[in-house]
C-alpha cells in the first residue's frame, strides 16, 4: 500500500498536478469542446456535481487535428483537479454537507467500437 501512495505521489510530481490548475493553459478548449463536447452542468437532486459528456458524437480524426493525446491528457488531469479542490467543495457549501461524487451521464448515441481504433 506504501507503494502504491509513494507512486501516486511520484506521479503527481512527474505530471506537475499539484499546480496543473495554475500552470496549463488549454488554449484550444473551445475548439475541443465543438468536436468533443463534454461539461459540468449544475448539480443533481442529491447536489452532486451533474458531468455530461457525448462521447458518440465525438469525431476522433478531427479531435486529433486542434490538439494532442498528451494535450488531452493533460487536460483531464486538470478538470480531475479543478472538480476535487473546487466543484466538490462549492457543491458541499451549496448542500450543507459533504459531496465527494458526481453523476457522470455519458451519451453514447452513435458510437461505435471503430472509434475506439482512433
Amino acid at each position: 500500500m506504501q507503494l502504491m501512495w509513494t507512486n501516486f505521489i511520484n506521479w503527481r510530481k512527474e505530471n506537475k498536478v499539484d499546480t496543473i490548475h495554475l500552470d496549463f493553459e488549454f488554449t484550444e478548449k473551445d475548439k475541443v469542446a465543438d468536436i468533443y463536447p463534454q461539461f459540468y452542468h449544475k448539480t443533481d437532486k442529491s447536489g452532486r456535481p451533474l458531468y455530461i459528456e457525448r462521447l458518440g458524437g465525438m469525431n476522433v480524426p478531427a479531435l486529433w487535428t486542434v490538439t494532442t493525446e498528451e494535450r488531452m491528457w493533460q487536460s483531464y488531469f486538470q478538470a480531475f483537479e479543478h472538480l476535487f479542490n473546487f466543484r466538490y467543495p462549492a457543491a458541499s457549501a451549496k448542500a450543507g454537507r459533504r459531496i465527494d461524487t458526481s453523476l457522470s451521464i455519458i451519451d453514447m448515441t452513435s458510437f461505435s467500437a471503430t472509434m475506439m481504433n482512433s
